[in-house]
């Protein structure tokens, strides 16, 4: 029953969501990876391959993605032969996404717009399904129905599992799914907790055909594995039998950009790039600029095609260890900017505010600071930044509550690993290279857990102080 309220909320948080899109009212458009994504998976249904272009080729593709949108049903007949100029092997990343549009549209015969909303509306449903079940299996059945609730009703996992059709609002399914297994896996003995330690790999590793993000969380894990058990061989051997399943399922993709780049890439070709882009997140010593079109700029200097090509991925991670390590300093004023936004992160759940303008952009090139603006304007954050405000208090009540759990359950090192590992996991890789709110939303979940926790331990305080205050008052 308490599994049935989880998940018809979640069902109807995420429809409210889906109309909110279709309306178009204050809503923001698809993101550019995202009609990357739906290009390159109108591609594989037109038989190119994984590929991506620039010149005619890129010219192609946009017309094959304006064509399919349009209501064209995409077929290697339909769609034509792809021009050989600017045709290139893609490695960005991954190609899970792209491969369900492609097999959504070839199935369906319709444009994978809707099909991909309502496939991202079911897998979190599942997700808060799992939420539920490894909150009420650690912490109780209070704490649980309260965590799939919350999991229900935040905002950021309701947009984008559904309106924003990307691959950032499917990933969590796949993060709970992995540690619902290790988390069974933990309470079995035998072949059965082995077998459960395997399908923890292989959730994980078809995770990582969305996004490689979590590839190597398997070490966190098996710290919550020994906790429990005190077993320290199993711990070990269950974190090399999940991180070798990992590997495992991520081996075909690994196979096919060997061939292609000569060397072994589990991962994608966006990391050296992503990296020196956090450098330039704020002002630096090496000069860099924190976009993306300030790196291909730099890789075709080079005589690469891209930033994104797998010889300027290798030379920009080279880039990056070679500036960290030369600049050790620089890197931890780098690391002291960005601890508000790991603290208190302003997830964005898709609103498109009107009161957003170009204010501070403008208020530049007049010389003015953004304190002039404020001073003259004091209203205009509030009015136009609300949202993100909203989301960065509530990321801060997370924080918050997490470091409560962990305190009144640090006796119980199992639990606290097994709950909050996979997002302390997150927030510490991505804080020592790339913060960015939507990478290290699919494991925020264990902060919702954490805030269901303290939310029934606060219930329970005021059930006992009035059961007391009527205790004296029945003896009478």
């Amino acid at each position: 029953q308490r599994l049935a309220i989880v998940l018809v909320a979640t069902v109807a948080v995420r429809l409210f969501f889906i109309a909110w899109g279709l309306s178009g009212l204050c809503v923001k458009e698809r993101l550019g990876m995202s009609r990357t994504d739906f290009t390159v998976g109108y591609a594989l249904a037109a038989g190119y391959g994984y590929v991506k272009g620039s010149g005619a080729a890129a010219h192609h593709l946009g017309n094959l993605f304006e064509r399919a949108s349009a209501g064209l049903q995409v077929t290697p007949e339909t769609a034509g032969p792809l021009p050989s100029e600017g045709a290139r092997p893609w490695m960005l990343h991954p190609p899970g996404y792209p491969f369900l549009v492609s097999i959504a549209h070839r199935i369906l015969g319709m444009p994978a717009d809707i099909p991909m909303m309502l496939l991202g509306l079911l897998l979190d449903t599942v997700a808060a399904g799992l939420v539920w079940w490894i909150a009420t299996r650690l912490l109780g059945s209070a704490v649980g129905l309260a965590a799939g609730l919350i999991y229900a009703a935040y905002p950021p996992y309701a947009y984008w599992s559904s309106v924003s059709k990307s691959v950032d609002g499917i990933l969590a399914v796949f993060i709970v799914g992995c540690l619902a297994c290790v988390v069974q896996a933990a309470g079995e003995r035998g072949w059965r907790a082995w077998a459960w330690f395997v399908g923890s790999g292989l959730v994980l590793g078809l995770g990582c055909y969305m996004r490689p993000d979590y590839m190597l969380m398997p070490a966190i894990l098996a710290l919550g594995v020994y906790a429990r058990n005190r077993r320290l061989r199993e711990a070990i051997l269950a974190a090399v039998v999940i991180q070798a399943t990992v590997f495992a399922t991520l081996l075909p993709w690994a196979l096919r950009n060997h061939a292609i780049a000569g060397r072994w890439i589990f991962s994608s070709t966006s990391v050296g790039g992503t990296l020196i882009n956090s450098l330039g997140e704020a002002p630096n010593p090496w000069g860099y600029g924190p976009f993306d079109e300030d790196r291909h700029k730099e890789a075709q200097a080079l005589g690469w095609v891209d930033a994104w090509s797998p010889e300027a991925d290798a030379h920009f991670r080279a880039l990056f260890r070679k500036n960290v390590i030369e600049q050790p300093r620089a890197y931890a004023v780098l690391l002291a900017r960005r601890l508000p936004m790991a603290l208190g992160t302003p997830y964005s759940f898709g609103y498109e505010n009107p009161y957003k303008t170009q204010t501070f952009g403008q208020a530049q090139t007049r010389g003015q600071t953004y304190i002039d603006v404020l001073s003259e304007k004091p209203w205009y954050v509030l009015a136009a930044y609300w949202d993100l405000v909203l989301m960065a208090f509530l990321s801060l009540c997370g924080t918050g509550c997490a470091a409560i759990m962990i305190w009144l359950e640090r006796r119980r090192m199992d639990v606290l690993l097994l709950a909050l590992g996979p997002h302390l996991y997150s927030l510490g890789t991505h804080f020592l290279t790339f913060l960015w709110p939507r990478y290290i939303l699919p494991s925020v979940f264990c902060w919702l857990i954490a805030m269901a926790y303290v939310a029934v331990r606060c219930r329970d305080r005021l059930h006992f102080r009035a059961a007391a205050r009527r205790a004296p008052t029945q003896r009478a």
